[in-house]
């Protein structure tokens, strides 16, 4: 339900912005840091002075890569996290066009020193503000980019196409192209990608893996045998270790197994969107995902609120817990491992494992990228971001520079990076845009299996996980001519 009003505020915003008539820009990285962390945690340390190298490094190559832009206003930037300004890109923009508006404490003396000007807004009520400020005159410029409101966003009208304001056809370009062209939505694009990576991972504990007498499933990993198959043999023996032990915890458990298979639940073909719920390769992952719920495999979140629960993970209860690489960097995560004085891969993880059926490893992706507000004035501040943070996670220099200061701030180390950085070239990417095509799908009420005011795409997924005995084949029947119904609708404003 909120859902639903959080979309329309934005669609009844969007009509007072003339949308054609405004330009367009992008890009940074989605790491979600908290403010802070880099200075309380003392889980790694370093000799190297990592800030000083990194505005070396990006000094060398500030000029040559530098638009004819004119960055004269500070950033405006909409979300539920802030941007770190300390981290490579920013550090290159500054290198190049400074720090808009130096000293200027009008918009808040918090951010007279900085790029960006942030609208800090709670996570569930990020599109209702969004309308607000777009209703008002006062858009952000910058907004997240999330692959759960596309094309919804595109096609009501939030966001502006980029077309004409960053130039992607350049060289610079050319890794992400044929990605961006699997993101184009009316013949338009809306997300300069400016790198991609494994959207979830499976994080665990190797001394409890240890404990249990279970090989590393990195270790199984590099050897070609995490598949689904070898995650069920673990499961069965980790759940035989002792009371209340569960296997896997963590939001979207269901669609990273999906993903596995190479068939999204809603694709984008020949320009439109194309269902594939009724695909053989989906039905069998969700027969995987029923035994999850039979043979209670995953955590049972009515334990807990109905919610996930990291404690039992991070006590060695749950075995493997799905989380971005955002998890290791926030404050829980670090707080935990101070206090127990973990050694530094105590915290490891894996891709999903591999759909043994499937012809190529896929995996869901995730895609580092920036929406364009309606409305948004500071055009030229987008163009420039977007290609500071694409020259950013390009040059080897400053990649190498990056990677020093993330293991002195956060405590990751190179085996953590370096199986970062294998899995963004050696996973098939897989794009799902199941929730992002209606506002019924956007919803993030979950439905029941008679239906009712939730999003029929999650209730695909999520009943046969969180409900044993709910098949597949059940929750389909309910929800397919629904699905059908939306994708039908969205399609429709293609003209």
């Amino acid at each position: 339900m909120k859902t639903k009003r959080i979309l329309s505020s934005v669609l009844a915003a969007a009509t007072v912005i003339s949308v054609a008539g405004c330009n367009s820009g992008s890009g940074r990285q989605e790491v979600v840091t908290t403010t802070g962390a880099a200075t309380t945690t003392t889980v790694a340390t370093t000799t190297l002075d990592t800030d000083e190298a990194l505005q070396e490094a990006v000094g060398n190559i500030a000029e040559e890569t530098k638009l004819e832009l004119t960055v004269d206003k500070k950033i405006k930037w909409l979300a539920w996290w802030d941007i770190d300004e300390t981290q490579a890109a920013a550090e290159l923009f500054k290198a190049q066009y400074g720090v808009p508006e130096e000293g200027d404490a009008s918009y808040g003396a918090d951010f007279a020193n900085e790029i960006f000007v942030w609208t800090n807004v709670a996570y569930g009520d990020r599109y209702d503000k969004l309308g607000q400020m777009v209703a008002s005159g006062d858009s952000p410029d910058i907004f997240p980019f999330e692959i759960g409101y596309f094309p919804i966003s595109a096609y009501m009208n939030m966001f502006q196409p980029i077309d004409g304001i960053v130039d992607t056809t350049t060289d610079d370009w050319s890794k992400y192209r044929d990605i961006m062209d699997d993101f184009t939505w009316g013949n338009k694009n809306w997300c300069a990608i400016t790198d991609i990576n494994t959207s979830t991972l499976l994080w665990y504990r190797k001394t409890i893996i240890e404990e249990v007498g279970l090989e590393d499933p990195y270790e199984l990993y590099k050897n070609g045998e995490w598949t689904w198959d070898k995650f069920l043999e673990m499961a069965e023996t980790f759940q035989q270790s002792g009371d209340s032990k569960y296997v896997i915890d963590g939001w979207n458990v269901p669609d990273g197994f999906v993903a596995t298979t190479g068939v999204p639940l809603v694709s984008i073909e020949d320009g439109k969107l194309k269902s594939n719920i009724a695909d053989p390769a989906v039905e069998r992952c969700m027969q995987f995902i029923e035994k999850l719920a039979t043979e209670d495999y995953r955590y049972p979140w009515d334990l807990n609120g109905f919610s996930t629960n990291q404690r039992a993970w991070f006590n060695g209860d749950t075995l493997f817990f799905l989380e971005g690489t955002w998890g290791f960097e926030s404050d829980s995560w670090i707080k935990y491992r101070e206090r127990f004085e973990w050694e530094d891969d105590e915290l490891f993880f894996v891709p999903f494992p591999r759909d043994p059926s499937a012809d190529q490893y896929y995996q869901a992706m995730k895609q580092d990228a920036y929406m364009l507000c309606a409305g948004a004035q500071n055009v030229d501040g987008f163009a420039a971001w977007t290609n500071c943070v694409l020259i950013a996670s390009k040059d080897e220099s400053v990649v190498a520079t990056q990677r020093e200061k993330s293991k002195r701030d956060f405590g990751w180390t190179d085996a953590h990076l370096d199986l970062i950085q294998e899995l963004k070239t050696s996973m098939v990417p897989v794009w799902d845009f199941k929730n992002g095509m209606s506002v019924g799908c956007a919803n993030d009420n979950m439905p029941t299996l008679e239906g009712g005011d939730g999003s029929p795409t999650r209730g695909l997924l999520v009943l046969p996980y969180t409900t044993a005995g709910v098949t597949y084949t059940q929750v389909r029947s309910t929800f397919e001519n629904m699905v059908l119904a939306d994708i039908e609708e969205a399609n429709s404003k293609l003209g």
